[in-house]
Parts: C-alpha cells; structure tokens; sequence
C-alpha cells in the first residue's frame, strides 16, 4: 500500500464520484449542489498539499466458468 499526496489522486476521485453519482441519485444519496460541493472540496484540498491518500488496492478478481 502506498500514500500519495491528495493532489495526485483528487481527478481519479472526482471520477470515481461521478461514476457512481447516478446510482447514488437514485438511491437519494447524491444530487447536484452534493456533487457540486464534493468536486469543489477535492479539488482544494488537493491543492492544499497537506492531504494524503491511500492509493486503491485490487482485493481480488473473480472469473465464472462453466
């Protein structure tokens, strides 16, 4: 596992965020100002240079045969 400074890492977040926002609208879970807010926030604190972040991590990958 490594760390990486927020700011190398807050774009692949705000994607991941975007990825997963309709779902989330669905389930009342995210909406626009929300969405709003999260990328303005990642985006300064990846600026700030104080924040880390653990970079993600493959747990497993699963094939069905048969």
């Amino acid at each position: 596992m490594h760390f990486l400074p927020l700011g190398q890492m807050a774009n692949m977040l705000i994607g991941v965020y975007g990825g997963l926002y309709a779902a989330g609208a669905e389930l009342g879970l995210a909406d626009p100002a929300r969405a709003s807010a999260f990328r303005s926030e990642m985006t300064e604190a990846g600026a700030d240079g104080r924040y880390y972040c653990l970079t993600p991590v493959l747990i497993a990958a699963w094939k069905r045969v048969g």
